[in-house]
C-alpha cells in the first residue's frame, strides 16, 4: 500500500503520502540493488501500455529516495542486471515474508513493545481499541457463538444445527473473532470464505436471522457495550443479512462442503491438516489440556470477568492463529 502511495504520487495522483520522513513507511531497497529494481520493474509494467513504460520509470527513478535505504552504500553491480522473479498475482497478493533476522531486528527497535501491545489490545482511537482489543473480541464471539448455539429457534434448521453440533464450532469461533477484528481495524485478516458461499446453502431465513440478531442484541447488552459500541458491531452483522439469508424463491444452493475442504494449492502442512477447521479443534484440546495439567501453569482469569486480559477465548485464538501461520496457512500473527 505505502509503495503504491508513492507512485501514484509521484506520478502526479491525488494520493497523500502517509509519512515520507519515516523509514517503516519504505520499502528500504539496498542502493545497490536499484539497477536491478529498474529491471525488474519493466517485467512488472508489461500490463500497462508500451508508451507509458519508459515514463513509470522516469518516475520511479524520480522518487529512488522514497524507495532505498539511505544507510545502505552506493554500490553498482558490473554488468546488466538479471531481473528478479515477478510473482503471479496469487503469490503477490499474500505477500513476501522478509527474514528472519531483519523482523527480529526490527522488533527490537524502540517503540515496539508498545507498538506489539496496540496490535493486541488496540489503538484507543480505532474501534479495535474502543472495544479492547483481541483478548475482548475473542471472549464476546466466544460468548455469541455459545448464545447462537444454543438458541432452538436457530436449531430448529437442521443444517445450522449440524454446524452447532459437530466439532467445527471451533474453526467457526476463531473465524468470527478473526472477522471482527478485521472489520474493526485490528491487524487481523479474515481468512475465511466469503459470506453467501459459506451460509446461502444453510437456507437461513429472514426470522431465523432476526432471531441471529436478537441473541447478538442481548450479548452486547450483557457485556455492558456502549450504546455506540453496540450500534456498530450490529451494524456490521446487519450488513451481512443479504449474504447469508435466502429470500423467498431464492434456489439454495448445495452445500460447498467447506469445513471438510482445503485448497490451499501450496501442499503445506496447512493443507494437509485440513485447515483451520480441525486446527482449532486441536487447539482447544490442548489449551484446556493445559489448563488440567496439574504440573504446567498458565496465568488466566476466566472470561466471566469483564475486566480480564488474559482468558481461555483470548488464548485459544491466539495459539489458533500462530499455529496456523507456523504450518503454512494464510492467518497473520497478531503479535510474536
Amino acid at each position: 500500500y505505502l509503495f503504491t502511495e508513492i507512485i501514484c504520487h509521484a506520478a502526479d495522483g491525488p494520493g497523500v503520502l502517509t509519512c515520507p520522513a519515516c523509514s517503516n513507511t519504505k520499502l528500504l531497497l539496498q542502493r545497490s540493488h536499484w539497477r536491478l529494481m529498474l529491471a525488474t520493474a519493466q517485467l512488472a509494467a508489461d500490463h500497462l501500455p508500451a508508451p507509458l513504460r519508459a515514463e513509470l520509470l522516469q518516475v520511479l527513478e524520480s522518487c529512488k529516495e522514497m524507495i532505498v535505504d539511505s544507510s545502505s552504500p552506493e554500490v553498482e553491480s558490473q554488468g546488466v542486471p538479471k531481473p528478479a522473479q515477478v510473482l503471479p498475482l496469487s503469490e503477490a497478493a499474500a505477500g513476501m515474508k522478509l527474514s528472519a533476522a531483519l523482523l527480529a531486528e526490527r522488533r527490537s527497535a524502540p517503540g515496539q513493545h508498545t507498538a506489539s501491545l496496540r496490535r493486541v489490545f488496540g489503538d484507543p482511537r480505532t474501534l479495535y481499541g474502543h472495544l479492547g482489543g483481541i483478548f475482548a473480541l475473542a471472549r464476546l464471539s466466544c460468548r455469541l457463538m455459545d448464545a447462537w448455539m444454543e438458541n432452538s429457534q436457530l436449531n430448529a434448521n437442521k443444517m445450522v444445527a449440524r454446524w452447532h453440533d459437530s466439532h467445527q464450532k471451533f474453526g467457526f469461533k476463531f473465524l468470527v473473532t478473526q472477522l471482527f477484528g478485521y472489520m474493526t481495524g485490528g491487524p487481523q485478516r479474515y481468512t475465511g470464505r466469503p459470506m453467501a458461499l459459506a451460509h446461502k446453502h444453510l437456507a437461513i431465513s429472514a426470522d431465523q436471522w432476526d432471531y441471529f440478531m436478537n441473541d447478538a442484541d442481548e450479548v452486547f447488552e450483557e457485556f455492558e457495550l456502549a450504546a455506540s459500541l453496540h450500534a456498530q458491531l450490529r451494524s456490521m452483522l446487519s450488513a451481512f443479512r443479504t449474504q447469508c439469508i435466502v429470500q423467498p424463491g431464492e434456489t439454495v444452493p448445495a452445500d460447498p462442503r467447506l469445513s471438510q475442504t482445503c485448497n490451499a494449492g501450496d501442499g503445506s502442512l496447512y493443507e494437509e491438516l485440513g485447515g483451520v477447521y480441525p486446527i482449532a479443534r486441536f487447539v482447544d484440546e490442548l489449551v484446556e489440556a493445559v489448563f488440567k495439567a496439574e504440573d504446567l501453569h498458565v496465568d488466566y482469569q476466566p472470561m466471566e470477568d469483564l475486566k480480564s486480559m488474559r482468558h481461555p477465548p483470548g488464548l485459544k485464538y491466539m495459539v489458533t492463529e500462530l499455529v496456523c501461520s507456523c504450518v503454512g496457512g494464510p492467518e497473520v500473527v497478531t503479535s510474536q
